[in-house]
């Protein structure tokens, strides 16, 4: 792979370089891309319940390796350690919340009547986003 295609992530608070991750060709994100449309083509049809408990264990996976993923937070950005691991716990918390709220929250609203007609709003997962994050 040829050097413009590596991407070396130096810890801003010492100035090591603490990884070195290979970079994707732009036809390769194409591919990362078609793989997640062909999974969303089945989780949207998952039950809302069932996407709430894949939620659930997923915090609870995230939360086994808290010190971990608290470590890794403050080698890439800087931040001290105690901020790094109150990070982890709050995105615990907001997922936490979210998937308790999600089965009221994402319910079907039936509109008031009109005659000739029955109304709804009927909120479905509609497709797969992209996220290009500054950290």
């Amino acid at each position: 792979m040829p050097a413009s295609s590596l991407l070396k992530l130096e810890n801003p608070a010492t100035n090591e370089i603490f990884a070195t991750l290979a970079m994707p060709e732009a036809n390769h994100l194409h591919e990362m891309i078609a793989a997640s449309r062909r999974a969303f083509a089945t989780w949207r049809w998952t039950p809302l319940a069932e996407r709430v408990a894949i939620t659930q264990r997923f915090v609870e996976e995230m939360l086994a390796r808290r010190e971990e993923i608290a470590r890794v937070i403050t080698q890439q950005m800087g931040k001290p350690l105690k901020q790094a691991r109150a990070e982890v716990d709050t995105m615990a918390e907001r997922a936490r919340h979210l998937a308790a709220i999600a089965v009221e929250a994402l319910a079907d609203e039936i509109l008031p009547e009109k005659p000739g007609f029955f109304r709804k709003i009927a909120h479905e997962p509609l497709g797969v986003v992209v996220d290009i994050a500054a950290w």
